[in-house]
């Protein structure tokens, strides 16, 4: 029987350490990051990978002014869809680096907030002036190149890295 008691002591100490109770708050910000987190990888790759290359080839189609117009209908679109959730999970990210519970290992977090860091700052630095010129003075091939060069460099390969990180966290969530 001591056998059996040794042996389930050292299953407990090698296992994922378990928090009795984690807060309301820490609970809501779980949730919000992992959902967050999630939906933004599905829309923005959509984003990238379907409506880029989509906008690309119809501007050469049209005029520049029909150009510009069927940009200003479709832009008011997609704020709240991609630009409202990338927002938030980026304040669901960095919350987490100082409220998240202690089973959550801590450079963990500082991974996934450096990559949405760096994902961030693509999206304000580069792409949204790109899209302003493209609202601004039309469609413009060099700039969709340019607009699909950074958005799979900056944006999804980071994404890409960050995702491994964000199962791990999701997997000490879950075990714990």
């Amino acid at each position: 029987e001591a056998e059996v008691v040794l042996r389930r002591k050292r299953r407990r100490e090698t296992s994922v350490p378990s928090e009795p109770h984690i807060s309301v708050l820490q609970g809501v910000l779980l949730t919000a990051f992992f959902v967050l987190f999630f939906y933004v990888w599905g829309t923005t790759n959509f984003e990238g990978l379907m409506n880029y290359p989509f906008w690309r080839d119809m501007g050469a189609m049209m005029t520049n002014e029909d150009f510009i117009r069927l940009r200003a209908d479709h832009g008011w679109k997609i704020f709240p869809l991609l630009v409202v959730p990338l927002a938030l999970l980026q304040l669901a990210t960095i919350a987490l680096v100082f409220l998240a519970p202690s089973f959550l290992p801590r450079w963990a977090l500082l991974a996934v907030l450096a990559l949405e860091l760096v994902y961030f700052l693509a999206t304000v630095f580069l792409e949204i002036p790109i899209h302003m010129q493209h609202d601004a003075l039309g469609y413009d091939l060099a700039l969709f190149d340019r607009l699909i060069w950074i958005d799979v460099w900056l944006r999804k390969i980071p994404r890409l890295i960050e995702a491994p990180f964000v199962v791990f966290l999701l997997w000490r969530v879950v075990m714990r």
